[in-house]
C-alpha cells in the first residue's frame, strides 16, 4: 500500500521541470550576458522575478538591451 502513495507523490515531480536562473555574476562581461539571456528566452513563456521578490509571466517576446527588459507584443 505504500508503493502506490509513493508514485504518487513523485510522479509531479517528474512535470514540475527545472527553471534557469540567470545573474550577471555569472558571466565575465554585460554583453555576453545580454547574448546569452537573449539567445536562451528567443520564444519561450518566461517567469520574470523582480528583487522586491514580485513576478510576472509577460506576453510577447522579451529581450535585455542596455540595462533594460523590453517585451515586445
Amino acid at each position: 500500500m505504500k508503493i502506490p502513495f509513493m508514485i504518487i507523490s513523485l510522479v509531479p515531480l517528474f512535470f514540475i521541470g527545472c527553471s534557469s536562473t540567470y545573474t550577471i555574476n555569472d558571466f565575465p562581461t554585460k554583453d555576453k550576458f545580454y547574448g546569452d539571456f537573449n539567445n536562451f528566452a528567443g520564444n519561450k513563456s518566461l517567469n520574470v522575478t523582480l528583487t522586491n521578490d514580485s513576478s510576472f509571466v509577460p506576453e510577447g517576446k522579451i529581450k535585455i538591451s542596455d540595462d533594460s527588459l523590453i517585451i515586445t507584443m
